[in-house]
């Protein structure tokens, strides 16, 4: 009888876990369901309102632009909703989208810790870095950069910071406080420096558009530099399979007619004439 009761019990148990876990799953398709559903009736898709030109441009009227902002804004008029801006910064984006406070943020790069808590959608940019130097001085590898005679100029506290005292520890290096493009060539231009590490591609653009023929790019104007390379896209809520499904058809449908290489053109080009 006994032995009649311990079975029993461990198929009464066995029930309770398969019941439970259909409740979890079933609270998990309804909780994908409702990322969509609730930016349907609410009538607007959030995004957060972060600063990467010419990705998110926010303008002193508090309106904004940019690729990111396009492509969102693009599917947000796709299904029929606005696209509602909500201020935010880099720190705070991801934890956002985790709860709730906004549906979808701008291009984030591909790393395994953050698929485990943000969903990535099909991505549309590819960044990394890239050394640049004089076209005519050199240095001319990247080995020839791992010496006490190249000063690398760059921005302080960035990652390019980082990577170049792990990469060419035998180098100088010039710490700056300005972060801009211009100011960091204008350094190797005056010879107060040798190298620095730019963002890519958007940054070798920027360079050679200001001074064409004057800067080389290692490894080379298609290569970056190692634990660099950037692949992007935006990120929504882990759970939102049906939003994400939404906007990966859009981002794929707006790839193949040329869409987003239009809005590269249309963006890039202010960046290009100084003008964001």
């Amino acid at each position: 009888m006994t032995g009649k009761l311990g079975r029993l019990n461990r198929i009464a148990a066995a029930g309770v876990v398969a019941l439970g876990a259909m409740s979890v799953a079933g609270i998990g398709q309804v909780a994908a369901q409702e990322a969509l559903a609730a930016i349907k009736e609410r009538g607007a898709i959030r995004m957060v309102g972060v600063s990467f030109p010419p990705y998110i441009v926010a303008a002193a009227d508090g309106t904004y632009s940019g690729i990111d902002y396009d492509i969102v804004k693009g599917y947000a008029d796709s299904i029929g909703v606005k696209i509602e801006m909500i201020p935010g910064t880099w720190g705070n984006a991801i934890a956002g989208i985790q709860s709730g406070k906004w549906d979808v943020a701008p291009v984030f790069c591909w790393k395994a810790k953050r698929t485990e808590v943000v969903t990535f959608l099909e991505s549309h940019y590819q960044g990394g870095g890239v050394a640049a130097v004089l076209a005519e001085e050199g240095p001319f590898t990247l080995e020839e950069l791992n010496s006490p005679d190249v000063t690398f100029v760059f921005p302080a506290g960035t990652w390019k910071e980082t990577h170049v005292a792990k990469y060419y520890p035998k180098a100088q290096t010039k710490k700056i406080t300005s972060g801009s493009t211009a100011q960091v060539t204008l350094e190797i231009l005056s010879g107060r420096g040798t190298a620095t590490v730019l963002d890519a591609p958007i940054d070798i653009t920027k360079v050679e558009s200001a001074y064409p023929g004057k800067f080389a790019f290692l490894p080379s104007k298609s290569e970056r530099l190692k634990d660099t390379t950037c692949v992007g896209s935006l990120i929504v809520k882990r759970d939102a399979y049906h939003l994400a499904a939404g906007f990966n058809n859009y981002i794929k449908k707006l790839k193949t007619e040329g869409g987003v290489d239009a809005l590269y053109d249309i963006h890039i080009k202010p960046v290009l004439d100084g003008k964001i």
